[in-house]
């Protein structure tokens, strides 16, 4: 590490950082992979409305030799606003690994990483890490493996398509401002989670470079009572529809019944297997889905994910998280 220097990014480091990010990718994914574009990268971190988490390996050359990122969203806890922060894209350019019995280059770039964010901030450190990275964080960087996930999934075939009449669904490009006052109150019901108002939704969904989701909105008399995000063809389980997004208030249950009949209406036209999602497991949605047909799959039945978190000392505990924490899967790169 003597020749490298361990930096946060700077403008211009994404092209060396795409180089190596895709040469890697390549390697690990096979003649499947695409190479991700500038585009991609810009919409991930640049327009990041919650700002940029990047540390880079660099040599003396230019070439990018490790990169370790996190994706920053703004959010509540019971201690207030903070920012939450999904690790993702870490890797190691080929040359300049040296497993996972020791400290390598990994953790001399993210030990410095998560130190920087910290001094900004930053309450949680999160992901869905592939088994290697799960081992490594723990043994080095304090993470905990919290807690594997079940996904929620129902057979496309079952449930209603029909959209109760008090309701109006519409697939809009851009959410509504008024899904700000929507996100500010379900924010407040479960005390501890992302800030889904309609800067983050469009970020994360509506400008996603492969325009891949789509944004559905309930209403009942004009009003906004409902926000849901699929990803309708998706293969985190083979054939599925995938809800992201599912945000509807207390007693609001035409509106779960509206969205939830779209989502079947977009499963079935799409030849789709079946409708799936992921919710924190003392979430009211995880009831709501139960009622309405859907079943608990443990992830290790199929594709095994676990959450690794990384908390700041003084600000959450596990506890907390546990009674709290509200996520779904638009939380995580997984969908």
């Amino acid at each position: 590490m003597d020749d490298l220097t361990v930096r946060p990014y700077a403008p211009g480091d994404e092209h060396a950082i795409l180089t190596s990010f895709n040469a890697v990718f390549r390697e690990v994914c096979g003649p499947t992979y695409v190479d991700r574009t500038l585009d991609h990268w810009r919409w991930q971190y640049a327009d990041n409305p919650a700002g940029i988490r990047a540390h880079v390996a660099m040599t003396k050359d230019g070439t990018c030799a490790a990169h370790y990122a996190a994706l920053p969203v703004r959010a509540v806890t019971p201690r207030g606003a903070t920012v939450f922060s999904q690790i993702v894209d870490s890797f190691v350019l080929q040359g300049f690994r040296q497993g996972l019995k020791r400290p390598g280059l990994f953790v001399g770039t993210a030990v410095p990483a998560l130190e920087h964010w910290l001094s900004l901030g930053d309450a949680m450190f999160h992901g869905m890490p592939v088994e290697d990275a799960r081992r490594i964080s723990v043994r080095f960087m304090g993470y905990t493996t919290w807690r594997s996930i079940d996904y929620l999934v129902r057979d496309a075939r079952e449930g209603s398509d029909a959209i109760p009449p008090d309701i109006a669904i519409a697939t809009v490009a851009k959410a509504s401002p008024d899904a700000d006052v929507l996100a500010a109150r379900f924010a407040r019901e479960k005390t501890c989670t992302t800030l889904r108002d309609a800067a983050y939704l469009d970020w994360r969904y509506a400008d996603h470079p492969a325009r891949c989701y789509e944004l559905v909105e309930a209403r009942r008399r004009g009003a906004l009572v409902g926000l849901m995000v699929l990803r309708p063809v998706h293969e985190l389980l083979p054939g599925s529809c995938t809800i992201a997004e599912l945000i509807t208030e207390p007693g609001e249950t035409d509106a779960l019944d509206g969205l939830l009949a779209c989502a079947t209406q977009r499963a079935r036209a799409l030849g789709r297997k079946q409708l799936m999602g992921v919710f924190a497991p003392h979430a009211r949605e995880m009831g709501g889905l139960h009622d309405r047909g859907f079943q608990s799959e443990p992830a290790a039945l199929s594709f095994f994910r676990s959450i690794g978190c990384r908390l700041r000392p003084g600000e959450l505990d596990f506890a907390t998280i546990g009674r709290h924490w509200w996520y779904s899967l638009g939380d995580f790169d997984l969908v």
